[in-house]
């Protein structure tokens, strides 16, 4: 990310301003040296208008890799070799930049770890202003005052002076309000989700939750969510997709594939998130 959060959509709300999401065939890429291997082999999935898709599965199944695919992001030794995405009405073949050419602010991605997306040299303040403007459009004082307003829609306490602190300065879970006030300044259509609160403790994390839900609700947003903690997605997803070795294994609505799993590898995660839950007093 290079210290700042990307937003890559204009207006959430209303239906007519909405947009679900479709990639079709996705595979990529990573050359180490002389051999490349693949880390996403023919992935598919969609998610309606307004609607939360998990994408789950464990460290290295390809989740990460497919969102940077979809946003355009991915890091330098990786490439899309094929794939399509259909969002806005259109439907695109998938190259460097993703669906970053279908127009500035389109797709929000919230990312892992806040403190590394955000720049530690900038205030939060400023940082959220500066998105106003360049990827919004807005003026100078319409930016100051919307970076005001976003601070305070994420849940922030005393957003204005809390706009003049650093990121050093604030706890985990503000830090990551502010990345989502961030991907949220360009007023996307499409969030995506990129196993935003793995480094936050269980009381902070079920706060964002809540955020991220209600704020999908209120703006109309259509939100795809990574996780390798299938208890977390399923408790904001309408419906998951297994990925296992950068392929799919299972997809279907959340509660056919928690009571009626068809794969094995689905039911290993359900009952490791099970024997989890038990062991935690």
């Amino acid at each position: 990310m290079g210290g700042t959060v990307t937003t890559v959509a204009s207006t959430a709300a209303g239906t007519a301003e909405r947009s679900g999401l479709r990639v079709e065939g996705l595979r990529v890429t990573v050359r180490a040296g002389a051999a490349e291997r693949t880390v996403v082999d023919d992935v598919s999935f969609a998610v309606e208008a307004g609607g939360a898709l998990g994408i789950v599965g464990e460290s290295g199944s390809g989740k990460s890799m497919t969102l940077r695919a979809v946003l355009g992001l991915l890091p330098a030794r990786a490439r899309v070799e094929a794939g399509r995405a259909t969002a806005f009405g259109t439907t695109r073949a998938l190259g460097p930049r993703g669906l970053r050419d279908a127009g500035p602010g389109r797709v929000g991605m919230v990312f892992q770890d806040p403190l590394s997306a955000l720049d530690p040299l900038a205030r939060v303040g400023a940082q959220v202003r500066e998105v106003c403007r360049v990827v919004g459009g807005e003026g100078r004082r319409s930016a100051r005052d919307r970076s005001v307003a976003l601070l305070t829609q994420v849940g922030l306490p005393d957003p204005a002076a809390l706009a003049r602190r650093y990121p050093h300065e604030l706890s985990g879970g503000q830090r990551q309000r502010v990345v989502i006030a961030l991907a949220l300044a360009a007023r996307p259509r499409i969030l995506l989700c990129d196993e935003p609160t793995t480094a936050l403790d269980v009381t902070v994390q079920a706060t964002i939750l809540r955020l991220l839900a209600d704020l999908r609700r209120d703006l109309g947003l259509t939100v795809v969510f990574v996780s390798h903690d299938l208890p977390v997605v399923t408790s904001v997803c309408d419906s998951v997709t297994v990925l296992r070795h950068g392929r799919v294994t299972e997809a279907g609505p959340v509660a056919e594939v928690l009571t009626a799993p068809r794969h094995p590898y689905t039911r290993e995660l359900i009952d490791a998130a099970r024997a989890l839950e038990l062991e935690t007093p």
